[in-house]
């Protein structure tokens, strides 16, 4: 039984890596995984932020970060005024 997941494991590393193989052959393929890797690090950075606002019991300054970010869309809605 544990043979047979290990064999699943390495036939889906092969597929994996012969699809990112594909991609990485071309530059358009390469500049999609370097931008798909730089989105994924930013997400990965908010969600730290978010997890200490959230965890440090200071609502002020989650308050004030939410609120910039309100003001933000607020003021590209209005066009900019």
């Amino acid at each position: 039984m544990m043979r047979k997941a290990m064999d699943r494991m390495v036939e889906g590393y092969v597929r994996l890596r012969g699809g990112l193989r594909g991609l990485v052959e071309d530059a358009r393929g390469l500049q999609t995984l370097e931008w798909v890797a730089l989105a994924i690090v930013i997400l990965a950075l908010l969600g730290a932020v978010a997890a200490y606002l959230r965890n440090s019991g200071e609502n002020t300054v989650g308050q004030a970060v939410a609120n910039a970010i309100k003001h933000f869309f607020e003021q590209l809605a209005n066009g900019g005024q």
